[in-house]
């Protein structure tokens, strides 16, 4: 494997971290904590 493979597996797998932690924000903003603060100021 060379380094540029090495690198596009590791952007792939970053990219995959993002939008595992992305849809846990989400579900923490939807799941309450959030919800208050982001109805008030709508």
């Amino acid at each position: 494997m060379n380094i540029l493979e090495n690198k596009k597996k590791n952007s792939e797998r970053l990219k995959f971290e993002d939008k595992i932690k992305y849809v846990q924000d989400t579900q923490y903003v939807i799941g309450g904590k959030w919800k208050l603060p982001i109805i008030i100021s709508i």
